[in-house]
């Protein structure tokens, strides 16, 4: 995926600070775009997300996973998740343990909530979360395509920038 980081991050800003659109009309923008991008992408072709991102693993995770492999949910955590200093657990392995060969989860009826919300673009609150959504441009064709139209869609003067 191609990524122009200056002309990104320039509209990361105006989006944040200058879009005149309110959140609801942006959000809604963003929920259409998403809808209409992930219709025409294969998770399963890329899952670029399984191999490269840190995976967030809550106590629900850890307790459905766990189950779903005949483990305690400690004998889980021990196995495939380390704790941070922020006291945040998170799967130990890049690429993900459960990543198959042929890039499908080989969990994903039980998988991490991250997993399941990623990559998060029909959630609420986009102009919030848009550093974030920014962020991983590199990861996702989902996230960059809905960006791109994003960009389009707004396109910025530049003495507006």
């Amino acid at each position: 995926m191609r990524q122009n980081k200056a002309e990104d991050a320039r509209f990361l800003v105006y989006l944040k600070v200058h879009l005149p659109q309110s959140n609801r009309e942006l959000d809604a923008t963003v929920h259409a775009l998403a809808e209409t991008v992930s219709a025409a992408i294969d998770c399963t072709t890329c899952a670029h997300c399984c191999q490269t991102l840190q995976i967030t693993v809550t106590h629900d995770d850890s307790e459905r996973l766990a189950t779903r492999l005949g483990l305690s949910t400690e004998a889980f955590e021990e196995r495939y998740t380390t704790l941070s200093g922020q006291q945040t657990r998170h799967f130990t392995q890049s690429p993900c343990a459960f990543l198959g060969d042929d890039l499908r989860c080989t969990v994903y009826e039980d998988r991490p909530k991250v997993c399941r919300d990623y990559p998060s673009l029909s959630k609420t609150h986009f102009r919030t979360r848009a550093w974030n959504v920014h962020e991983s441009l590199a990861h996702c064709p989902i996230v960059f395509n809905v960006w791109d139209l994003l960009k389009r869609r707004y396109a910025v003067a530049p003495d507006e920038r």
